[in-house]
């Protein structure tokens, strides 16, 4: 797919945050205004923030995001020589579009309802991405407000030893009524 560059004019009227970049955040707060939905505005998100686990699956580098936090856009990108297929699992009312030009690829992963990611968890692939490291991955993690969450990295091991570890994520609804959904 080719891009046109936006004017100056179609940059400051789609930078909704005016931090002087166009990203996922700004796709949130567009849809926000477009619905004219409750959700437009500020919302401090205080020690809230997404933990990002990457492990690497076969040739498949796998970034799987948690956050407490109800979030509804996720961006990433990175440098490479190729372009990688990026998907996502689940979450069929998430649209994910991708791009690769110049030598970098993007994804932007977004509702157009805002609605967010199911069970606050979302797991993209990237095949045959081993070879990517973390270190060069840039990821935007939008709450439902188009702000920035906070995300931290944690590798998983995948060698021979695998090491299994539950947890319970999140309870939806709390209280139950008549019935919730448990992850872990």
């Amino acid at each position: 797919l080719e891009f046109d560059i936006p004017s100056q004019q179609e940059f400051v009227n789609g930078d909704m945050n005016s931090d002087g970049i166009l990203n996922v955040l700004d796709v949130i707060r567009i849809v926000n205004d477009i619905l004219g939905s409750a959700r437009v505005g500020n919302f401090d998100n205080g020690d809230s923030f997404a933990l990002v686990n990457h492990s690497k699956v076969h040739n498949d580098l796998i970034l799987a995001i948690y956050s407490e936090m109800d979030y509804s856009g996720v961006q990433f990108s990175f440098n490479s020589d190729q372009d990688y297929n990026v998907t996502l699992k689940d979450n069929s009312h998430i649209t994910l579009q991708q791009n690769y030009s110049n030598g970098r690829k993007i994804a932007v992963a977004y509702s157009m309802f805002n609605d967010i990611f199911d069970g606050h968890e979302a797991e993209f692939t990237i095949e045959n991405g081993a070879g990517i490291s973390i270190d060069d991955i840039n990821m935007i993690i939008g709450d439902i407000y188009g702000n920035s969450i906070d995300s931290y990295f944690n590798e998983i091991n995948n060698g021979s030893d695998y090491e299994y570890q539950f947890n319970i994520n999140s309870i939806y609804p709390n209280p139950f009524n008549p019935s919730t959904a448990i992850s872990f």
